[in-house]
């Protein structure tokens, strides 16, 4: 017998108007659900240093002139839909009302989950919630991922990319956040399965894709008719979408030295450049932001705001990527307790603050209005903290621990039985007042799909 709970949720998310359940609306509000993107933050109070010690903007810098194939201007901003961290490593996609995974099967086989952030409840995408969840009449099912698969949300489509396997192309479906109508858009059959940050403007997606594995390029694919149009050439094969505005999409491409360059190993990687470069769809045209040398700074990309440590000064600086101008939020770092030479790793942006990590283990935010940082503390059963998923007006959809799901399987003898455990992390829901101040009042999200 299904469930009264579970009957309401499928009638919500199936188009049926429901009451908001347990006053939860304070701190969730769906037209502000961001995945891994979140409010642009500002320059409040920042100090102009004047000369940089990094390559703010080479004027005599050879930016290649690319290949133009169509005009792709757009009178819509642009949007991330997939943060820089890139599609293979963003497990979740959220929309404005909850979150979608794929919950992989032992057959190769995979089922799309869908939390509902109104019933507090992670579900099989179906519409039939007492069906066959591995069937493929079932709109949660699909058939054979065995090169792998991903999800992820824009405006109100959800998108599924199968990578392709052996002489099978991979492919990207369509479908509504119901899972209903799902209809192949796209075969890859020239360009690789996307794998980078997606930005959209709601008509037509962009992100970087090779059609050669030597070169990789800015492309564009229509979401009304599936067809996918190379824009530009990138200077190097190592290149990464780091963020997307107005009509500026934010390229990050790592130019490696040579093996012959350099003897010693540790040089050549420490002589890698990074240059972070400026797309306008509507000039068609690509311009040199920043440059610099491994290691010399840590950055991350919101909206059109570039914010970095910089090691040379102990420094957190940010640039507003409009204008090109570099401003000094903070320094020393030192002072408040995280000197930029022990930072290891910028995590994201979320609600004004960056979340970073130390090579001490420790892992610290940063209120970017008030400069004022405080360590992350966790219970040792977090194994690292709780992760952050994605966010609300006022509430952070986050992992906590796992759930341990059997798996009946055999060896690769094909004969023994065995079984091995499947770690799905659990969700919750959590303030971002108590998140930053790291009081762990979360609200557990129910894992009725394990419960059926």
């Amino acid at each position: 017998m299904v469930k009264k709970s579970v009957i309401i949720l499928s009638a919500m998310l199936w188009g049926i108007t429901l009451t908001a359940c347990s006053g939860r609306e304070a701190f969730l509000d769906s037209s502000q659900s961001q995945n891994a993107e979140g409010q642009s933050a500002g320059n409040s109070g920042a100090e102009n240093p004047g000369e940089d010690s990094l390559g703010a903007k080479n004027p005599d810098a050879d930016i290649p002139d690319g290949t133009k194939t169509t005009d792709a201007r757009t009178d819509r901003a642009l949007k991330m839909y997939v943060s820089k961290d890139g599609l293979r490593n963003s497990p979740y996609a959220l929309s404005d009302s909850g979150c979608y995974e794929l919950f992989m099967n032992d057959d190769w086989s995979t089922n799309i989950l869908y939390t509902d952030m109104a019933t507090m409840q992670r579900i099989y995408l179906s519409s039939d919630l007492s069906s066959d969840h591995h069937s493929e009449a079932d709109t949660s099912y699909i058939k054979n991922v065995m090169g792998g698969a991903c999800v992820f949300v824009i405006e109100d489509e959800l998108y599924i990319e199968t990578m392709g396997y052996e002489d099978t192309p991979g492919a990207l479906y369509r479908a509504d956040l119901s899972g209903e109508n799902r209809d192949k858009l796209l075969t890859f059959d020239t360009f690789e399965p996307f794998s980078e940050g997606i930005a959209s403007d709601g008509d037509f997606l962009y992100t970087l894709s090779s059609d050669d594995m030597l070169t990789k390029s800015i492309v564009r694919l229509d979401l009304e008719n599936g067809s996918l149009e190379e824009l530009y050439e990138l200077p190097e094969y190592s290149a990464f979408l780091m963020s997307a505005y107005d009509d500026c999409i934010i390229i990050k491409t790592i130019s490696i030295p040579a093996p012959g360059d350099f003897t010693d190993d540790m040089e050549r990687y420490q002589n890698q450049e990074h240059i972070l470069y400026r797309y306008s769809l509507n000039e068609g045209m690509m311009e040199e932001l920043m440059r610099w040398n491994q290691d010399q700074i840590m950055e991350i990309c919101k909206d059109d705001q570039l914010y970095f440590f910089d090691r040379s000064d102990d420094s957190l600086k940010n640039m507003d990527m409009k204008s090109g101008e570099i401003h000094t939020l903070a320094r020393p770092m030192a002072k408040k307790g995280a000197a930029v030479e022990n930072i290891s790793n910028i995590l994201s942006v979320y609600d004004q603050h960056l979340l970073f990590d130390c090579l001490d283990g420790r892992r610290f935010n940063m209120d970017i209005e008030t400069m004022d940082v405080k360590e992350q503390t966790y219970d040792p059963g977090y194994r690292g903290g709780p992760g952050i998923v994605g966010e609300y007006e006022a509430a952070f959809l986050i992992t906590v621990d796992e759930l341990e799901i059997p798996v009946h399987t055999y060896a690769p003898d094909g004969v023994t039985p065995i079984v091995n455990i499947h770690g799905v992390p659990n969700l919750a829901l959590i303030s971002k007042e108590d998140y930053w101040n790291s009081n762990y009042e979360f609200e557990r999200i129910r894992n009725t799909f394990y419960e059926e």
